[in-house]
């Protein structure tokens, strides 16, 4: 066997690596968080874009929302629960008397009210040519009545008038009185509230509340009837006749040609201008200072009352610049409507 000179061969030697140094390892450190950053960005982005495209999303949706919205509300003029529910929490404009806005939740609240009650209790079909024509002059009365409320509640505020609950309760408690003097239960109210209008306690509260409203402001700012009614009470007090001024100045169309004898009345009569209520506290043959109404001013003068039974004769002034201040809004194009009614 033959000798070799030749080493035993194990493969290409290996060159013996550099020891690490201190900057080596921060070289080092460097390289593998580099490498890391190549993952860590892409999930970043994708965070971000996922976020921006949620938005964006969100937005769309939100504005196909308002969109769909605005055409029920203004083209549509849906009465549905959740637009009413809706328009009773945001102050969403149904028109404007003179920049005050008049709230869509007033109106439909109104209205709502007059179609339950007109398909509920009078069995109406607004599906024909007539029960159009009832349908848009309901609109119209709403409208209407919507509009007196805001102009009541600009007034309102400039002369700082208010409305307190006290006032709502005293003339609920009134209307819980029955013509023969029987008093219903709040409860059984509350239920024919539901029955005849779909309303709730709150949903009459408010209306209470803005009637009132209008009352205090028309009275407020009607110098000309009150200053009407003081001469009148002042030429009576000088000897004038109650009876002659009656038949000349009185508005009542009912009672001026009678001197304004209203004739013979249940003290359990409904009293809604407190007339009785005023006579009931008064002496035979004296005259009242005068009254607020509902929407007039009146001076009464006992005739005669016992104990369920009460006679007196009125003076009536009623209340104009109220409405001939609406009016006239209207003339000069400050009352703007944002939903189409039309005519008959």
């Amino acid at each position: 066997m033959k000798k070799t000179n030749k080493p035993f061969s194990k493969g290409k030697k290996k060159t013996p690596s550099k020891p690490i140094k201190r900057q080596t390892v921060a070289e080092h450190r460097e390289i593998v968080l580099e490498q890391g950053r190549k993952f860590k960005y892409p999930i970043q982005y994708s965070k971000h874009k996922i976020l921006i495209n949620a938005l964006v999303v969100g937005a769309v949706v939100i504005g196909l929302f308002v969109l769909f919205s605005w055409w029920m509300l203004y083209q549509n003029q849906t009465l549905s629960d959740f637009y009413y529910t809706a328009t009773r929490v945001i102050p969403i404009p149904v028109a404007s008397v003179d920049g005050e806005p008049v709230r869509y939740g007033d109106y439909m609240r109104r209205m709502r009210a007059s179609i339950y009650y007109l398909e509920k209790q009078e069995n109406r079909d607004f599906n024909n040519e007539n029960g159009e024509l009832e349908l848009n002059y309901t609109r119209r009365f709403n409208m209407d009545e919507a509009q007196r409320v805001a102009l009541a509640t600009k007034i309102a505020r400039e002369y700082n008038l208010t409305v307190e609950s006290s006032e709502i309760d005293a003339n609920i408690e009134q209307t819980l009185v029955g013509d023969n003097g029987v008093k219903i239960s709040q409860k059984a109210y509350e239920t024919s509230l539901w029955r005849y209008y779909g309303w709730s306690i709150d949903d009459y509260r408010e209306i209470v509340r803005q009637a009132l409203l209008v009352r205090s402001a028309s009275f407020t700012i009607d110098n000309t009837a009150r200053t009407k009614i003081n001469n009148l009470k002042n030429r009576i007090d000088g000897g004038e006749k109650f009876s002659d001024l009656a038949k000349a100045e009185s508005q009542d169309e009912i009672t001026k040609s009678r001197g304004g004898d209203v004739g013979t009345l249940n003290i359990t009569d409904f009293d809604g201008d407190g007339l009785v209520a005023a006579a009931l506290r008064m002496k035979v043959g004296k005259v009242s200072a005068p009254i607020k109404g509902v929407d007039a001013w009146y001076l009464i003068k006992l005739t005669e009352k016992s104990d369920k039974t009460v006679r007196f004769s009125l003076i009536k002034v009623g209340l104009t610049e109220f409405n001939d201040r609406l009016e006239q809004l209207r003339k000069d194009g400050k009352v703007k409507e944002y939903i189409e009614i039309k005519k008959d």
